[in-house]
């Protein structure tokens, strides 16, 4: 039996000016939290079904040409075509392969093994590592630090890089007339936090997509999975952090990462 603490009360009795006993009344709510489990076991459920019909259309699609190309070789083999339809091949299971790690990492993600991570050195091997691919699209990525003296952060290093690269990765994406990204460092001395904030010039987000855009499978990009972005949130929040975005319309967007400052004595996560 489940009893409505919100609504008893207890009155004492007196005898006189003696104290006899209590008179006290409870509600029984056992129906109504029933109910209530049985509502949040439904979303759950409704919640799996959708990620569930995303993901099988997912993997759909690269079956199709795996498929269509295993059914060439095999009508007509042809060695002059066989590597390219073997890469093709290739190609498409390495996508569903990384499809489904991706999925895995979101129900089930893997423990942050933090240590003490300086963020300017991170941040610059990272924009290092991604400035080829923004060359590629005419684009330059370019480093604000607003904290200007070496500070460490107790972090994943390998995670932390993983959310930044799916955020420049992006940000290039969304930049189809090229132009410049910004990845500017700064620190809330208030809430003893670093914010990390990627800032394009791209075209902006659709305010109807904006504030779906953490749920896994939604992406604005044609052949995009709609992962990646749910995959730093998680990471993030595994980080006791945040993930917000501000975007506008034809007039760009902003990330912005906020991590704790490490702290000596908090090892929670050893």
């Amino acid at each position: 039996m489940c009893l409505d603490n919100g609504v008893h009360f207890t009155i004492p009795i007196y005898d006189g000016v003696q104290f006899i006993g209590t008179y006290s009344q409870f509600r029984d709510i056992t129906d109504r939290y029933d109910l209530e489990q049985q509502v949040i076991t439904n979303e759950k459920l409704s919640i799996i079904g959708k990620m569930s019909t995303s993901l099988a259309h997912e993997i759909r699609n690269p079956l199709t040409p795996i498929s269509g190309f295993l059914k060439l070789l095999e009508n007509n083999f042809d060695k002059a075509k066989s590597k390219e339809y073997f890469k093709i091949i290739n190609d498409e299971l390495h996508r569903m392969k990384d499809l489904i790690n991706n999925f895995v990492m979101i129900s089930k993600p893997e423990a942050p093994r933090k240590k003490d991570v300086n963020i300017q050195t991170l941040l610059l091997e990272t924009i290092h590592l991604m400035n080829s691919h923004g060359n590629l699209h005419n684009i330059s990525i370019e480093f604000t630090d607003n904290i200007k003296h070496d500070l460490s952060i107790y972090v994943d290093k390998n995670q932390i890089k993983q959310v930044l690269i799916n955020l420049i990765q992006n940000a290039i994406e969304e930049m189809n007339a090229g132009g410049e990204i910004n990845v500017v460092l700064n620190k809330n001395r208030e809430l003893n936090q670093i914010e990390i904030s990627v800032i394009d010039q791209g075209c902006g987000i659709d305010p109807k997509i904006l504030s779906d855009l953490f749920t896994p499978f939604v992406t604005t990009k044609p052949d995009g999975t709609g992962l990646g972005l749910s995959i730093s949130q998680r990471i993030v929040k595994n980080h006791y952090g945040e993930i917000v975005v501000d975007s506008n319309k034809n007039r760009g967007t902003t990330i912005t990462v906020t991590l704790p400052i490490s702290i000596k004595n908090d090892r929670r996560d050893d």
